[in-house]
């Protein structure tokens, strides 16, 4: 572990992974596990959504296209536009990148790897 107080030049060699373009660093608080830290009231209006909803809305969290969801999940894109629309409108929802901070605090889409 190198002290915070080093300039961040001094820092950043040092880390494994820094030269070959593999290091990932977290945001604050990433360090919490997936069960300590779903909201609630989150996961409560994630409840309300159908099964199938919900798989699409853990997909939309990890960042998927609807072509990609599609694809994961057999179904027409057409389909797969159906269920978004109808996610937004259900959590009263404006767009994508609110469903899927909404399925992150939900708790969908912890522990995830990179979908693509």
């Amino acid at each position: 572990m190198l002290p915070l107080s080093r300039p961040i030049w001094t820092r950043r060699w040092n880390l494994p992974g820094w030269r070959g373009g593999s290091l990932v660093v977290a945001p604050r608080g990433g360090h919490r596990c997936a069960r300590d830290a779903a909201d609630p009231a989150a996961r409560a209006r994630v409840d309300a959504l159908t099964e199938r909803e919900r798989e699409v809305l853990a997909l939309v969290g990890r960042g998927l296209s609807n072509a990609e969801i599609g694809r994961a999940l057999f179904l027409a894109e057409a389909t797969v536009k159906f269920h978004v629309s109808a996610i937004l409108r259900r959590l009263g929802l404006d767009n994508r990148v609110q469903a899927a901070i909404c399925a992150y605090e939900a708790g969908l889409t912890r522990g995830d790897s990179p979908a693509r």
